[in-house]
This record gives structure tokens, C-alpha cells and sequence, in this order.
């Protein structure tokens, strides 16, 4: 209660049913900790609001783009499927890295008008950076398996082997490739899934094959 609220009450002496609590700050309320007729105690948290007007957004970066994203540096957020776009700023917080993705944790600060970014969104972060000399594939050349990225080469005549590999940054619709393929290797840059999958049906057929 505020000490309006208890200046009235020793004012009026009179018996309240309904106490109205105001929160401390503007914002939109994140969680609610309290039902009807719930009882609760003083430290208990009722309800969780934030101010969306200003938000934090966190993007996955590679260790060898660290030195090119520093601190002030302008990014673009590209929000929903109508493919808005908000500026955000690189802060001067210290990325943290993150052992389930390998990849550190990269802090930038944006105005949020309209509300356009809500807590616990996906956004794609469009970051600028100078050209590098790495091998680079097509994004399509590389599968998602999860833990690990795999990249089809060609080691004879529709013959292809998977190569685990680590990649770097990706500009356009490509991306560069750390470790794992070498200059002159010839790669899947289309139906790259289909030779995937093909490949695992023929590893269950031959499994299946070997255990009767």
C-alpha cells in the first residue's frame, strides 16, 4: 500500500475490501504470480513487468568475428514474416560463450516502437564485415545435424563422402568455411538433404542387412 493509501485509511477509519496496488513502473506485464482469493506474503512476486521500449537482443556469433563486431558497431534486425526492420546497437557488455553452441553470446541494445519485439522472439541480425579470404560454400551446401555441421564432397564419379566441418560467418548466401573441406573440393550445392537422407536409408539397409 502506499502511504497515500494508509494517510486515507487513518483519515476515514474505515474497514477496505479492495486495495488497489500500483505498480512502480510502466511497462507490460511479463508473468503473473497471483490468482483470486490467493493468499500471499509481503516478499511474494505478483506480477513481472517490463519495459519493452528499449530491449536487449542476443545473437550467436563465431570466435573469429569477435575483433569485427565491437562495441557501437550498427546492426539490422529483421523482425516477422512482413520482414520489418530495426536498428540495433553492439554494447560494450562482454559476449559470454556458449558451450552447447560454441558460439559467444553477442549483446545489442535497440529502440522497440510498436512493440515489435517481445520476450523469448527469434530475429535474423544482419551485422557488416569485411570480406574474408575463407573457403566459402552455399548455405544450402551445409546440413544441420544437430551438433554438428556436414558438407557433401564429390570423391569420384557419383560418389559423395559427408565432411563434418566448422563454419564461419555467412554473407549473402554464403558461408565460410573454417575447418573440415579444402581449396578444390567439389560440394553438394544443390538437393544436398535428398543425398543426405539416401545416404542415411542406405546406412539402415546395410545395418539391417549385416544383423540378420
Amino acid at each position: 500500500m502506499s502511504d497515500e493509501q494508509l494517510h486515507e485509511l487513518a483519515k476515514t477509519h474505515e474497514y477496505v475490501s479492495d486495495i488497489k496496488v500500483y505498480s512502480p513502473v510502466d511497462g507490460v506485464v511479463i508473468s503473473r504470480g497471483i490468482n483470486l482469493q490467493q493468499r500471499f506474503q509481503p516478499q511474494s512476486p505478483l506480477y513481472e513487468i517490463a519495459d519493452l521500449s528499449k530491449v536487449w537482443i542476443v545473437a550467436d556469433i563465431y570466435r573469429d568475428q569477435m575483433e569485427t563486431f565491437a562495441a557501437g558497431k550498427q546492426a539490422n534486425i529483421t523482425v516477422g514474416p512482413q520482414y520489418k526492420t530495426i536498428s540495433a546497437t553492439v554494447t560494450n557488455s562482454l559476449p559470454l560463450f556458449d558451450p552447447s553452441t560454441r558460439t559467444f553470446r553477442l549483446r545489442l541494445e535497440a529502440s522497440n516502437p510498436d512493440f515489435l519485439l517481445r520476450p523469448d522472439m527469434f530475429v535474423d541480425v544482419t551485422l557488416e564485415g569485411p570480406a574474408t579470404d575463407k573457403i566459402s560454400v552455399p548455405s544450402d551446401a551445409v546440413i544441420d545435424a544437430g551438433q554438428h555441421k556436414v558438407v557433401y564432397v564429390e570423391v569420384g564419379t557419383d560418389v559423395f563422402e559427408p565432411r563434418q566441418v566448422e563454419i564461419g560467418a555467412s554473407y549473402d548466401n554464403q558461408v565460410a568455411v573454417l575447418a573440415g573441406i579444402h581449396g578444390g573440393d567439389r560440394v553438394v550445392t544443390s538437393g544436398a538433404f535428398l543425398v543426405d537422407s539416401e545416404s542415411r536409408m542406405r546406412y539402415v539397409t546395410a545395418s539391417n542387412s549385416s544383423s540378420q
